[in-house]
């Protein structure tokens, strides 16, 4: 297999809209190929038979489905996906073909289930080909059969280049022929490159191609002991190649925040802060612990500082903040010095001072036998 990146994502839908879906938001960014791609054969992937939280997303035509951007289920009513990605010239209405769906499948003509996709937000502050190529959308109903993935809050650096993640996604795996768009497929290769808000990575043999838009990277990342979704597919140098991959580490408050005004929090690991559970919801944050986004925080409130961030809370004085902490400009945040403590004067202490002898009842008796032995000296010495 080998996954295809879009020049912004975008070029699968063209693609989709030759075999005659019903997209139309794609002839801006046209195709661009390898100076070699007319010879060069795609290799690297496989067939995935498993990872049934990626979803095609897709329509239904003439009673078959066809997906043009590949998702990741990330709770039980929302999947990620890229924000080019979202509504394609959709309408949502009450036709069959007025909404997507989310194709629960490894074939996506022959569908365990789909779900309805009712609703779609792209990530306003996307820049084309550069960050924030997210999008969430809300399902009609919840999906019990199959675990959301979690999603990566660890920071990236040099450091990661050449280490090893997966894509997965329902993409072509022949950009010539245009082939094996709809089936799940999966590939193992290194980063390649680490920026600000981006994933590079793929060669002539192993990549992303087009129809993987949106779809996951995943890796075991510092501190998980299971695969994170730490990527997701946004843009490339031809159908297949060389791609970037969204970083989400870099988009957590965004996601959480917009997905939190449909999911319900539950008393376990979900990435969202329940606080009325009978034992403590591990998703949830104390005051001044580290967060990626409010629905971590008990607080309601995750500051960012170029540090990193914080729960932080409202305050009006000093004394409503922990010690690690000053009240500045009505927020409760961390303090660049220790607070100072007064120092107690040493007349606090109400154990009393020995005196002299006076702890040792036996001390007279010890002198008064000296003294005899000294007198006894001097009449003997006489």
């Amino acid at each position: 297999m080998r996954f295809s990146t879009m020049k912004s994502r975008r070029v699968f839908s063209c693609w989709v809209t030759v075999v005659g879906a019903a997209l139309t938001a794609c002839g801006a960014e046209p195709l661009q190929r390898h100076a070699d791609e007319s010879t060069q054969a795609v290799l690297g992937g496989q067939v995935a038979m498993n990872d049934w939280a990626v979803v095609g997303i897709g329509f239904k035509q003439q009673g078959i489905y066809t997906s043009y951007c590949t998702g990741t289920l990330i709770g039980p009513k929302t999947v990620l996906s890229a924000a080019h990605c979202a509504n394609q010239g959709i309408h949502f209405g009450t036709g069959p073909n007025d909404h997507p769906y989310a194709i629960f499948a490894t074939y996506e003509n022959q569908p365990h289930f789909v779900v309805k996709v009712v609703r779609e937000v792209a990530n306003p502050a996307r820049v084309p080909m550069s960050r924030d190529d997210f999008s969430v959308m809300e399902l009609a109903e919840e999906v019990t059969g199959v675990a959301p993935l979690k999603l990566n809050d660890a920071p990236f650096s040099q450091a990661d280049v050449g280490k090893m993640f997966r894509h997965v996604g329902f993409g072509l795996d022949n950009p010539n022929a245009e082939t094996g768009i709809g089936t799940k497929r999966e590939v193992t290769h290194a980063i390649t490159g680490v920026s600000e808000y981006l994933l590079q990575s793929g060669d002539m043999f192993r990549a992303t191609c087009g129809g993987d838009s949106g779809g996951p990277s995943l890796m075991v990342t510092p501190g998980s002991t299971e695969e994170r979704v730490v990527g997701v597919v946004s843009w490339g140098q031809g159908v297949c190649g060389n791609g970037w991959d969204g970083r989400v580490d870099q988009a957590l408050d965004w996601v959480r925040t917009t997905m939190a005004q449909w999911e319900t929090p539950r008393c376990e690991a979900d990435d969202l802060c329940k606080k009325d559970c009978l034992t403590p919801d591990p998703d949830c944050r104390e005051l001044l612990q580290a967060c990626s986004g409010v629905n971590q925080c008990l607080t309601g409130v995750c500051y960012q500082e170029p540090a990193g961030s914080y729960c932080s809370n409202m305050c009006a004085s000093d004394a409503q903040c922990p010690l690690a902490a000053s009240c500045q400009a009505g927020w409760c945040l961390r303090r660049s010095v220790p607070k100072p403590v007064e120092a107690q004067p040493l007349t606090s202490f109400s154990a009393p001072t020995p005196q002299g002898c006076a702890s040792a009842p036996w001390g007279w008796s010890v002198l008064a036998l000296a003294a005899w032995l000294a007198a006894r000296r001097r009449v003997v010495s006489a």
